[in-house]
């Protein structure tokens, strides 16, 4: 912060960073099983931009070494791929792609980011999930995409062509920061909503369209 009067009173000293990092390692403790993957948004790119520093990096390493555990440090866009295996088999019957990105822009005031997604569809891919965050908007919005498959179907026409569903997730954060003053009061921010959003993914023989998948996922959120 550009003036100490603004921290937290267990941050208020020199090393300012180190308090912080130590203080989120030993909050996040609880949590060691459950985190797997950390990764940077754009306040960790403008901090190391300016101070010459990656506390993400500092955060993750402390954490394992702290807490015996395994974060894995991601990047401000990605993939995460959940690989579920029938019972007794170590082949996987389906895999989930979760394509991820911090995001980007401020979130327009009546479309709360959603032609962000719309954008971000257009050059994505196979993912089942677009997820992004930064706004701190949160909604859940399905759509549906047809493609063409001729592997394993020989020479019939109609057993080509699917549908499937591309899950458009938006995650706001946990930090309040609709208030009598500050930043979002400066600006004309709107109050935004405070939670997450649980994915359950369950193991399924299902017809989309002509083809087959065994997975079926669930998205709920959480304010």
């Amino acid at each position: 912060r550009s003036s100490k009067a603004a921290l937290r009173p267990e941050y208020m000293k020199d090393s300012y960073v180190d308090a912080v990092i130590s203080d989120a390692v030993e909050k996040l403790g609880p949590y060691k099983d459950n985190l797997i993957s950390i990764s940077a948004g754009n306040h960790e790119t403008t901090f190391l931009s300016r101070a010459d520093t990656d506390v993400l990096e500092r955060f993750i390493t402390l954490y394992n070494c702290k807490w015996n555990a395994n974060v894995i440090k991601g990047g401000y866009q990605g993939w995460l791929m959940l690989k579920m295996n029938k019972q007794g088999s170590e082949s996987a019957a389906d895999t989930f792609k979760i394509k991820f990105k911090h995001g980007y822009g401020g979130g327009g005031p009546v479309t709360n980011g959603v032609i962000q997604h719309s954008r971000e569809q257009m050059w994505t891919e196979n993912a089942d999930i677009i997820w992004m965050g930064h706004t701190h908007d949160c909604y859940v919005m399905p759509t549906i995409t047809e493609g063409a498959d001729a592997h394993n179907y020989g020479s019939d026409p109609s057993r080509m062509i699917y549908q499937r569903v591309v899950w458009n997730v938006r995650t706001p954060s946990f930090k309040p920061e609709y208030k009598e003053g500050g930043w979002a009061a400066e600006r004309g921010h709107k109050p935004k909503p405070i939670g997450g959003v649980w994915l359950q993914l369950n193991m399924k023989r299902s017809e989309s369209g002509t083809r087959r998948r065994f997975m079926e996922a669930k998205l709920v959120t959480d304010i």
